[in-house]
């Protein structure tokens, strides 16, 4: 996914409810600023977050605590899987340097 805004929470939705606490997610470069809101009776996750960078890649991944290692979740999305958010709003213009003698 091309052209995600920097203020975009991640969203997540399982097809049958998680328990909370085994849930791991990762997403790289991290951000910072995390916080969870369950939804739908556990089916549903947001994601909130300090604000994304412009134009940076950023690769997420979600994985189910199995005792001593964590198990990245299968499903018909891909996992990890990967986002761009949208270039700078602002401009940058360089003028020429004239030098008169």
């Amino acid at each position: 996914m091309i052209g995600v805004p920097v203020t975009t929470s991640l969203t997540i939705t399982f097809d049958e409810p998680i328990i909370t606490d085994t849930l791991f997610y990762a997403v790289t470069p991290d951000p910072g600023g995390w916080s969870e809101i369950w939804r739908d009776d556990n089916t549903m996750l947001s994601l909130d977050h300090a604000n994304w960078a412009y134009s940076q890649t950023y690769t997420t991944t979600i994985a189910i605590d199995r005792g001593t290692w964590a198990i990245p979740m299968l499903g018909s999305v891909p996992n990890p899987w990967a986002f761009t958010t949208v270039p700078s709003p602002y401009w940058q213009i360089y003028l020429p340097l004239v030098v008169r003698e």
